[in-house]
């Protein structure tokens, strides 16, 4: 049996008994949280403690996709985060930096029990994405990649995994992949830009790459989360990245004709994904576990790596946590995000 490569979501604020057995299965290697799961801090803390002492030998891993702005799962009594898009053109000499931003949000995400965010966005701020748009650093790629790095500095501070997302760019296509399968015209010397971000970061040692469910029609007819060229290929041996390769949610509505949740399952494995999201509906996470039994081992290499354990209050309340914090709330106050 394949071991260890499904994220799953949860339904509410603490796990029913049907979760816990599902999350005790070994193809299972965590969960992923989102606002349904959060009321407060103090009930967020009690759920992150009941899923990592749920298996004693092999402890589930949590994520969230806590960017900024639009995408953030934890609002009240969190910071508040604002786009990156507008964290970063708020930057001064005189304010906290980018990574100072990073290494706040991952202590506290850290503090609450949260092992790894999914952030930072690598996509260009094209103006024509209705997904992505102001979730990007910049239109610029070198400065949407040197911002991105300097973010994954200040998380890897922290001591939280970084993942670069959506390889290889979702900042140009219009259709949100949550509702439809984007189709991206362009050449492969046409987005090359795109790709700067995922450049840098990757030879920075970029821990985590999640995938874009994006056809680029004129390299490859398949989604490249599904796209053995794109992952087995370009990205390991083209880009000679070495992390772990993340899906996007298998069950967004751009792999809907990609089979059933257990063909996509093959495909991305297939494809070269490691680790697969599977995040909402309970039946359908139920039939990915199920058919996770008939993998075998050799599949795919298992890809691990080591989640340390959550802080202490000390951290969270250091001059530097405090005071970039201020930064970051007085930010989303200008810009309206609350």
């Amino acid at each position: 049996m394949l071991t260890n490569f499904l994220i799953v979501g949860v339904q509410g604020y603490n796990l029913s008994q049907v979760e816990k057995n599902m999350l005790s299965h070994p193809s299972v290697l965590g969960v992923i949280l989102f606002s349904r799961n959060y009321k407060n801090p103090e009930q967020l803390k009690q759920l992150t403690c009941e899923i990592h002492l749920l298996r004693a030998n092999s402890p589930l891993a949590i994520f969230v996709d806590q960017e900024g702005g639009r995408v953030q799962r934890f609002k009240d009594e969190f910071i508040i985060i604002p786009p990156m898009e507008f964290l970063v053109k708020s930057i001064s000499t005189s304010s906290p930096s980018i990574r100072d931003c990073a290494w706040c949000i991952s202590t506290q995400l850290r503090y609450y029990g949260i092992d790894a965010n999914f952030a930072p966005v690598l996509d260009l701020q094209h103006s024509r994405s209705v997904i992505i748009g102001d979730r990007a650093f910049s239109r610029d790629p070198f400065i949407a990649g040197s911002s991105a790095l300097e973010y994954m500095q200040g998380m890897m501070q922290a001591g939280m995994p970084a993942t670069g997302k959506h390889f290889p760019g979702h900042g140009y296509v219009i259709p949100d992949s949550h509702n439809t399968l984007p189709v991206d015209e362009r050449f492969l010397h046409q987005i090359y830009a795109d790709l700067l971000p995922f450049q840098l970061v990757i030879a920075n040692q970029l821990p985590m790459i999640m995938t874009a469910h994006i056809v680029f029609d004129k390299i490859d007819s398949l989604p490249v989360t599904l796209s053995p060229w794109w992952l087995s290929y370009f990205l390991r041996i083209i880009c000679s990245y070495q992390g772990v390769i993340v899906s996007d949610d298998l069950e967004m509505n751009a792999l809907e004709g990609f089979g059933t949740i257990g063909d996509r399952i093959n495909l991305a494995l297939q494809a070269g994904c490691d680790w697969l999201l599977v995040c909402n509906s309970q039946p359908t996470i139920e039939l990915a576990i199920q058919f996770s039994s008939t993998l075998k081992p050799n599949h795919k290499q298992e890809k691990m790596f080591q989640f340390k354990a959550a802080l202490d209050q000390s951290e969270i309340k250091t001059d530097r946590f405090l005071k970039t914090k201020k930064f970051i709330s007085s930010v989303s106050e200008q810009y309206s995000f609350r």
